[in-house]
Order: C-alpha cells, then structure tokens, then sequence
C-alpha cells in the first residue's frame, strides 16, 4: 500500500508555492531566467493549440501527462485512450501519431507567465479555477509529471491536490544534495527515482514520499564494442545555465582534450540537446558526435563527463566510464554510487590507468521498473 503525504507543500502562499523556482539558485543560475525569455515570445506554440483532439467531458477516467518524455513507458502503464497528454507542438505530432488524446499548453503557459509578468493575483486566482475546470472536464484521476518544480507542473499540482487528484513526478536525471533548493520531489505526491542513492538525495534535500523504481534505461541493446581508441565526451549546458561555471567547463574539456591528445586518443564530443555554446577554440567540427544517443552508445566504449546522466546509461551498458569530478560544480561523487569512476582532472596518470586497463563497474539492475511503475501509478 502506497502512502500519500498529507503535507501541503504550498502552504498559503499559494503564488510563491507556484512560481518560487523562477527565484531560485542565486544570481549565477541563468534557468529560470531562459524560461522567463521564453515565454515572453512563444508565437510558435500557438500552432499547437489548434492541434487539439481531445474536447469536451471525457467518460473514461485518465491519466493527464505533462509533455510526451515518458510516454513510452507511460504506454506500457495504460491505454492509449487512457492517457491525456498536455503539451507544446512537439508533443501535440507526436500524440496525434499515436493516436493519443491530448491538449495544448499555450492557453495556460501564457496565461500563467502573464500572470507573473504583471504580478496579476486576480487573475492569477481565476487561472487555478481554470486549471481545476481542465482537470473535472477531462475526468482526471491522477497527474504524471516530469519536474514538479516549473511554474506550469505547479499550477497543475497544486489544482490536482486541491481535488483530490493523486500527483506523481517521475526522474529525469541525476540529482545532487549540494543544490537541494532545484532538486524535484518536494510538491508532488510520490516522486518516483532510479535507486536507493537518489531516494536518500531527495529526502535530504526535502522530499517526503521518494519511491525507488530502477533505471529506465536497461531497455537499451548491449554492444560488443571494446575500443579504447576513442573516448566520447558528453557534453552539458553548464554556460547556458550558470553564468559562474563557463571557463571552468571549458578549461575541463579543453584539459581532457589535451589528455586524449598526449595518450594518442581520438576525442569526441557530444553536445547536451540544450546546449548552445560550444567551446569555440576548443572543440572542432571533427570533434562532435552528431549521432542520436543510442548510435552514440553503441559505437563507443569509453565515456566522460562531469556529472551527464548518460554517464550512468552509458554505464549500465557495460561501457568503461568516468566522471570528472570537481567539487566546484556541485555535483555527487558518482564513484560512491556506484555509477561509474569518479576522477579528478588533475590526475593524468589516473585517467592513463583507466584508458588503458580500467574495467567496466557492473551496476545491480532488473528489469522490474514497468512493473513497479504500474504497481505506483495504477495502485
């Protein structure tokens, strides 16, 4: 039997439980500022709000999803008819191949950032009994999420909880204890994480009902591929979202460069889909990896990076993996998870010795995670 919390994260303040991330991380964190640009110019997602296929009071009790990320796990939870999907253009293309019910976000992502464009209380309450409208219309009888920290999923959660509605964020990524105030899992029912490591994250930085599910990538084909010729480097969008930690990602992935160089190893270097600055001077066209994920799993061995979740994918693969660590990027020691090596950027002879003799760590997984996640999520 699963435990809900009873505990009202947004306490009174409804307007700050809502929009509170938007004011997070200090000065140097760029995010929240990038989604506030964002959506003071969304022109294009006005196409998407008349892709809509799912009007009207729907008699079939549903799941309402934020986004189409784990859609292809949520399918295998519940029917296609079964699930509402709430989202932007990209989600409303591929519902609609899918043949999946779904509605636009423009409506009340616009409304909402206005909202918090003109400090709007008024309406701002008139947008919660719009959601909640949404939400009884539909027949919604829970919530999946992704984040439980933008201002959208907020909005949602905090009219889902004002009906009763079961709310549940599902992991994107790794998380650290060092940066507890973006860390998801503190206004959502149930966060649903990979392991016992991340539970213990989330409960220190505030979470109160973690439930561990296992890896969502053990799905992926194993490869044969043993080259220690090459090493990928995975990049991430570290100057797109701290304006403090630039040189410092840039002399780290001008350093393994040169590492790669010295042992007679042929670097690449895969961009973060999000990532908009490329180390200029650093990395060359002939360096990046423009293949899609798996290609790039599968057709190499070794892997690094600072703290990318691909490390752990990459891993769970049987690949030959390393992260970068440096305490001034606040980040866990992944070493002591398990995940992969951890190792400094100092420590040449360190990365020589695992380049040439290191052996791939073998991470406990199953294949469990569907199973677990129907048990949460349909119990």
């Amino acid at each position: 039997m699963i435990e809900y919390s009873n505990k009202f994260r947004f306490g009174s303040n409804v307007w700050g439980g809502v929009f509170d991330f938007l004011n997070s991380g200090g000065k140097s964190f760029l995010y929240p500022k990038l989604i506030i640009k964002k959506y003071k110019k969304k022109p294009s997602q006005f196409l998407s709000s008349i892709l809509n296929n799912n009007c009207g009071i729907q008699s079939m009790p549903k799941a309402l999803i934020i986004g189409t990320s784990n859609l292809s796990e949520l399918r295998q939870v519940f029917d296609n008819n079964e699930i509402l999907c709430l989202g932007g253009l990209g989600d409303a293309i591929q519902c609609k191949k899918l043949g999946i019910p779904y509605i636009s976000n423009y409506t009340l992502t616009k409304n909402l950032y206005n909202c918090w464009f003109n400090c709007d209380i008024e309406k701002f309450n008139k947008l919660i009994k719009f959601t909640s409208n949404i939400l009884n219309e539909n027949n919604i009888k829970k919530v999946v999420v992704s984040n439980d920290s933008l201002p959208l999923e907020r909005l949602i959660i905090y009219s889902a909880r004002d009906l009763s509605i079961k709310t549940f964020c599902i992991q994107h990524g790794l998380f650290s204890r060092k940066i507890p105030d973006i860390n998801d899992g503190k206004y959502a029912d149930i966060i649903l994480c990979y392991d016992i490591y991340q539970r213990q994250i989330l409960l220190d930085s505030g979470s109160t009902n973690p439930i561990s599910i296992g890896y969502p990538f053990t799905s992926l084909s194993q490869s044969s591929c043993q080259d220690r010729k090459s090493l990928l480097f995975f990049g991430q969008p570290w100057s797109r979202y701290y304006s403090d930690k630039h040189d410092a990602y840039i002399s780290v992935v001008g350093n393994i460069k040169k590492l790669c160089e010295e042992f007679g190893i042929n670097f690449k270097y895969k961009p973060h889909p999000s990532e908009t600055i490329i180390a200029n001077g650093v990395i060359d066209k002939s360096s990046l990896d423009k293949s899609d994920l798996q290609s790039t799993l599968d057709k190499h061995f070794m892997f690094c990076s600072i703290s990318s979740t691909a490390l752990l994918q990459a891993s769970l693969l049987g690949k030959l993996v390393f992260q970068i660590y440096d305490q001034f990027f606040l980040d866990e020691r992944y070493q002591d998870f398990g995940y992969c090596y951890s190792i400094s950027i100092q420590d040449k002879y360190k990365f020589l010795e695992l380049i040439r003799f290191g052996m791939p760590l073998k991470l406990p997984s199953d294949n469990k995670r569907i199973h677990r996640l129907k048990e949460v999520l349909r119990g």
